[in-house]
């Protein structure tokens, strides 16, 4: 509980000053080393000391930047790059989206963990890399503007072709 009160608490105090794009940026690098150091964890389990520790604090990062991330910034950022007679609906399907990305880890890991043991968690790695290569290149920077002019900036950059 914890582990996501403190850090949303956090992120709703930072995203303004730091940026929501900055913070979204830091959370995905740090889920990538805990996802790293779980690996890790798993590898050298058989030979070195204290592994299982080691995979509590990764499992433990994974969570806390998740929560002062994707976990809550992704939200603002659907809610301010869509016009406002498309905010529900985008919102909806990305509710949607969110719920079937849940399914598909929580459906696929079993059998991922039986063919990738110990690199299961690589592919979190990948998918996390993806995901930071895309804020990095794709997602708009919302500090210290207005609803109306991010949701502005995002459709003249990504969807010029549509009118007003």
């Amino acid at each position: 509980l914890l582990t996501h009160i403190f850090p949303c608490y956090n992120c709703f105090l930072t995203q303004d000053v730091a940026g929501r794009k900055t913070l979204l940026k830091w959370s995905w690098m740090g889920m990538i080393t805990s996802y790293s150091l779980l690996t890790a964890s798993f590898i050298l389990k058989p030979y070195v000391n204290l592994m299982d520790q080691l995979s509590i604090v990764a499992t433990t990062g994974v969570i806390i930047f998740f929560a002062f991330g994707p976990g809550c910034i992704a939200w603002f950022i659907i809610a301010e790059i869509f016009p406002l007679r498309a905010r529900d609906t985008a919102m909806a399907i990305g509710i949607f989206i969110n719920w079937v990305a849940n399914w598909l880890v929580a459906f696929t890991f079993p059998i991922l963990l039986e063919y990738t043991q110990p690199f299961t968690f690589l592919v979190f790695c990948g998918t996390t890399s993806f995901f930071l290569y895309f804020t990095i290149n794709y997602v708009p920077e919302t500090k210290g503007l207005t609803m109306s002019q991010v949701t502005k900036e995002f459709a003249n950059t990504y969807f010029p072709f549509i009118d007003g």
